[in-house]
């Protein structure tokens, strides 16, 4: 789960909010390459027990670093709207026909959850022997540890992704033994790519010697994918996403870890039931536990509620790269330690997932297979004595007792000129968050509109229209698109303290210290029932 995603739907309830399914957890597979004597092989996991949905965007060189999209043929069809089943693999592979090789890089995209999805790449080498190797995809951080090996006439050899709308600068540092140097720093223009091996980069300072490399990027995220090759082989070189100040890389252009004085510190928690549903999918229920804690330029935190307001409605439209980094989005992640979880259907000891993320750490649980958290029931987390970063904290959320949107499966479309009516039954819950969202992807860019209605005090049995006026702001999204995505969503949940509407969030019911001083200025672990659906809109 993404917390600027449920900071965005403005109802922190939202557990599964529809618009972290048009803004996505994506991982970056940092090399990619067809044609000639290369072949690329792509499998992805999903890892939990609910039905994931997944894409794959692609990115070809195109010199200088700078890159352009690359529509890479797969032998298994479109790389969009894959669907990936609980405790299962899907493999996609490239064709290898073309006579020239193609080099550059894939964003894998989870649809409709977060942390689901693991992957990884396998590159064929094909000749007078057949040669693989393999290398995780995995997220843009600031901090990578990159071990090296080039005697012996071995060479590590890397590729380096910047997935985002901004360039970036990563610094270099390089230790062989006592002795430590900083290489030129690498800039990489936005959704900039580039590889390379490390004698060729570095020179001297790592020429027929071994060490760790680390790679750090004060203001930016970046991806890193490694290699080793020796004589005719070559196999794959292990790379660390780490939080925290660097150890060798110098931090004289800004400082790592918490996000930078006069920042918002913002925790989020979440604990949901869902329903998901899309076309041509039998409906799909998850069930979990998750947040994060994340820092934003005051810039960042005000964008969603400084969107245009429509009654207790706000719509939001906002156009970046794809693979960019959203206006909206957090600079950094926190590291809370070890969150421990209790409740109905929850095994003793249970702990929250530690995901690696942009910058740091999310944390996600799903209850056991077959099993789900009880409607109804309460929830703690807790995280002992506190992380490297987040100090101590505990606290409870008890779920709604039942929710029901009357009229949902009648909903399999949104008109903009006749409008949209949300009726539901329930209790427990206080207030219903309803998203609709329209996205289209187009000459490398992704353009969103999001409508976010929060009715509260909201009514155990109901009835909303969303305003016709944000109606009409949303895109056109046709059925069945590659690249148009419309979603709907609707949920009931109850507040947690502070202001929660269309225009501002200050919940501080979840504001625990900081390690290194103050303390998160918002919070929340919030409770909610929700049902999300794709949709067409006209």
């Amino acid at each position: 789960m993404r917390i600027q995603t449920a900071k965005l739907c403005l109802l922190p309830a939202a557990f599964v909010c529809a618009f972290s399914v048009a803004q996505a957890q994506s991982s970056i597979i940092s090399q990619v390459v067809d044609g000639g004597p290369w072949l690329t092989t792509v499998g992805i996991t999903n890892i939990s027990s609910s039905q994931t949905i997944a894409s794959l965007a692609f990115f070809q060189d195109t010199g200088g670093g700078n890159t352009s999209s690359w529509n890479l043929a797969l032998q298994e069809g479109p790389a969009q709207a894959i669907v990936v089943q609980p405790g299962s693999t899907v493999f996609l592979h490239t064709l290898g026909t073309a006579a020239s090789t193609t080099v550059g890089y894939g964003q894998l995209t989870e649809v409709g959850s977060s942390g689901s999805l693991v992957a990884y790449a396998i590159f064929t080498l094909r000749g007078a022997q057949l040669l693989n190797g393999t290398a995780p995809a995995s997220p843009a951080v600031s901090r990578i540890l990159v071990p090296f090996d080039n005697t012996n006439g071995a060479a590590t050899s890397m590729a380096v992704v910047n997935p985002t709308s901004s360039s970036v600068t990563i610094n270099v540092g390089v230790r062989v033994g006592s002795t430590s140097s900083q290489p030129t720093a690498i800039t990489l223009p936005a959704n900039g790519h580039q590889s390379f091996d490390f004698p060729t980069q570095f020179g001297a300072a790592v020429a027929n010697q071994s060490g760790l490399a680390e790679f750090y990027s004060p203001s930016g995220t970046f991806s890193i994918l490694a290699l080793r090759f020796q004589s005719s082989a070559f196999t794959t070189a292990p790379t660390y996403n780490v939080t925290g100040p660097p150890l060798i890389a110098s931090a004289s252009s800004g400082s790592g870890g918490g996000g930078g004085a006069g920042n918002i510190i913002f925790g989020g928690f979440t604990v949901s039931n869902s329903s998901t549903t899309f076309a041509g999918l039998p409906p799909s229920n998850s069930s979990g536990i998750g947040g994060q804690f994340a820092s934003y330029t005051p810039a960042e935190w005000q964008l969603p509620f400084s969107a245009q307001t429509f009654g207790p409605c706000s719509v939001l439209d906002v156009t970046n790269p794809v693979g960019g980094k959203p206006p909206y989005s957090p600079d950094s992640l926190l590291d809370a330690g070890t969150i421990s979880v209790s409740g109905p259907n929850v095994p003793p000891g249970a702990v929250l997932m530690k995901v690696p993320g942009s910058g740091g750490p999310s944390y996600f649980y799903s209850p056991p297979v077959g099993t789900s958290l009880a409607n109804g029931g309460t929830y703690t987390i807790n995280n002992g004595s506190g992380g490297s970063q987040i100090g101590a904290f505990s606290i409870s959320a008890k779920l709604p007792d039942s929710f029901l949107v009357t009229n949902w499966d009648a909903i399999t479309s949104i008109n903009r000129g006749n409008g949209l009516t949300i009726n539901w039954t329930g209790g427990g819950f206080d207030t219903i968050g309803i998203s609709a969202i329209g996205s289209n992807t187009a000459n490398g860019n992704v353009h969103t509109v999001a409508i976010s209605c929060v009715i509260s005090p909201a009514a155990s049995s109901g009835s909303f229209s969303i305003p016709l006026d944000a109606l009409a702001k949303l895109p056109v999204v046709q059925a069945g698109s590659a690249t148009d995505t419309g979603l709907l969503s609707v949920t009931a949940g109850s507040s947690s303290g502070g202001t929660i509407s269309a225009v501002s969030s200050t919940s501080t019911a979840l504001t625990p210290p900081l390690v290194g001083g103050g303390q998160v200025n918002y919070g929340f672990f919030a409770p909610s029932l929700s049902v999300l659906k794709n949709v067409s809109i006209q």
